[in-house]
């Protein structure tokens, strides 16, 4: 049944993103989503009840949800029309490749202590929430 919540907590971020993401743009969007799925993570670390645990897992999946549809439009308009899809290809095999070493160091990490993972999948979402402060704008830009 946990999972089912989890699951279905990714529809209002799904939804959200389809309200918010002209207004605000890609850029704001993505860099606000990444700082909360950060602090959603940390605060994993620190509850003390499963249904703590529960709400802010739903929370993650609902923020992470938006990080992953902002990613798909910025990184969409940051290539010139003619690289976009050779550069998306490539990136897209390079995060496959990141993801199957990101899961065995994480089963590895998991074994030492639980803090350890949770911090750093924190850390790292908090340092792409400030590194995407450094993408192009490109709301209402047009794209070539």
């Amino acid at each position: 049944m946990e999972g089912f919540f989890i699951a279905a907590s990714n529809l209002p971020g799904n939804i959200f993103t389809i309200l918010m993401m002209d207004n605000i743009g890609g850029k704001a969007l993505l860099c606000c989503s990444l700082l909360l799925s950060s602090l959603s993570v940390f605060l994993i670390y620190l509850v003390k009840t499963k249904s703590h645990s529960l709400l802010l897992s739903c929370v993650f999946s609902g923020v992470s949800v938006m990080v992953w549809n902002a990613l798909d439009v910025v990184g969409t308009e940051l290539y010139p029309t003619h690289l976009r899809s050779s550069a998306l290809g490539f990136f897209t095999g390079v995060g496959r490749v990141a993801a199957i070493m990101g899961n065995m160091v994480f089963g590895g990490l998991v074994d030492t202590d639980c803090a350890v993972p949770i911090l750093l999948v924190s850390g790292l979402l908090l340092t792409g929430g400030i590194a995407a402060l450094w993408l192009p704008q490109t709301k209402r830009t047009e794209l070539t």
